[in-house]
């Protein structure tokens, strides 16, 4: 997943969970990116964001065992690491190119949008923040994040959500803390993006 981009980890049917999963600095990946020739202002995100490529698959499980191994050297890990995140940029397509400028607007409305997510936010006001037509806003940040403003917001809710459960607030508390109408809607959002209810994630 790019970053800032909403998932769930949904099960299918029912399955067994089961999946590896390897947090990337976004610092980091933007420096392969640059030396892969990407010369975006920002992390330029991957259009492609699932594949049935047996070398991307194998890679990664090949990966997932160099980084946990205690008998492998540091040095080898972030070998390894930094060519299969290159191979990963070789491979998969990225999202048509936007200018540097539509770039940062667009991150400044994803700011905009993290650190007033608790509020309730009127399309507007975001457009204001970043001097972009409502129209153009969507598209673009729909094109950056694969994701509407609103959807973004509320995941950033979630987010928050998560954090201050992991604190032990009352889970009522924290849905009118988050910007939620009523806690009936966090639940609902909540087991929507995390598979869980907050109940649940709490234990």
């Amino acid at each position: 997943m790019n970053p800032g981009d909403v998932h769930a980890c949904n099960p299918v049917g029912d399955e067994r969970w089961s999946y590896l999963m390897l947090y990337i600095d976004i610092a980091w990946l933007r420096a392969i990116q640059f030396d892969h020739g990407v010369r975006s202002a920002s992390f330029a995100p991957f259009l492609t964001t699932s594949t049935t490529r047996p070398e991307l698959y194998a890679g990664l499980f090949s990966l997932f065992g160099t980084l946990v191994s205690p008998e492998i050297e540091p040095l080898q890990k972030h070998s390894a690491a930094v060519s299969y995140m290159g191979l990963v940029q070789r491979s998969l397509r990225r999202r048509p190119a936007t200018s540097s400028t539509k770039l940062a607007e667009v991150g400044r409305a994803a700011e905009f949008i993290r650190h007033n997510c608790q509020h309730s936010l009127k399309l507007e006001e975001i457009c204001k923040e970043v001097a972009l037509s409502a129209s153009h806003l969507i598209r673009s940040f729909k094109n950056a994040y694969g994701l509407t403003p609103h959807a973004y917001l509320v995941n950033c809710r979630i987010d928050y959500c998560r954090s201050q459960i992991r604190l032990g607030r009352p889970i009522a508390d924290v849905a009118m803390a988050a910007g939620f109408s009523d806690q009936a809607h966090m639940h609902r959002s909540f087991r929507k993006l995390v598979a869980a209810t907050p109940g649940q994630y709490r234990a």
